[in-house]
């Protein structure tokens, strides 16, 4: 059974699709679960992971005025299915829509009362940050903006290990 947060997230990528721009055709679509593997989770968590749940929503955007694309991978250990860690990928036309759409979602976030933080180094521009309202680190490389979650008792633990994570993502690059 999917987690609330798995359901807040796949909600939250499908308000997400009306949004466009850019100015270049993305070379290929992004898997979420080719980028995080069920190694990287299992090595992150020191257990065994069950099979990834993956989905896909979209289609190629293939001019400014297309919706995005949205691959999301979750796994999760097979001891606990409350121990989660997750990736959204949401492939824009072009990376100046992709980071603006993200600037513009930290901005609502923190509008609507969310702990929200600044993360440096994370992908392209200076728009990374951490939700630690819903425990998820966003940035962005290319035309992908990046959600990625990694279960922690704590925001600290959690950020982390969502670090973590990214590092072995964008190392797939």
């Amino acid at each position: 059974m999917p987690s609330t947060r798995n359901l807040a997230i796949l909600a939250f990528a499908l308000i997400l699709l009306a949004a466009c721009g850019g100015a270049a055709t993305p070379a290929k679509l992004v898997d979420g679960c080719a980028l995080l593997t069920k190694a990287d989770v299992e090595s992150l968590f020191g257990q065994p992971v069950a099979a990834p749940e993956h989905k896909e929503i979209g289609e190629a955007p293939k001019d400014a005025a297309s919706n995005a694309y949205v691959s999301t991978c979750n796994y999760h250990t097979e001891g606990d299915p409350m121990r989660q860690a997750s990736i959204l990928a949401r492939q824009s036309f072009a990376a100046d829509e992709a980071l603006a759409t993200l600037k513009s979602t930290q901005e609502e976030m923190k509008n609507a009362g969310n702990e929200v933080q600044p993360v440096s180094g994370l992908g392209d521009g200076d728009g990374a940050y951490w939700d630690a309202s819903f425990k998820q680190l966003n940035f962005v490389k290319g035309a992908v903006w990046y959600i990625v979650s990694a279960d922690a008792s704590d925001s600290a633990s959690a950020l982390e290990n969502a670090q973590t994570l990214a590092a072995a993502i964008l190392g797939r690059q």
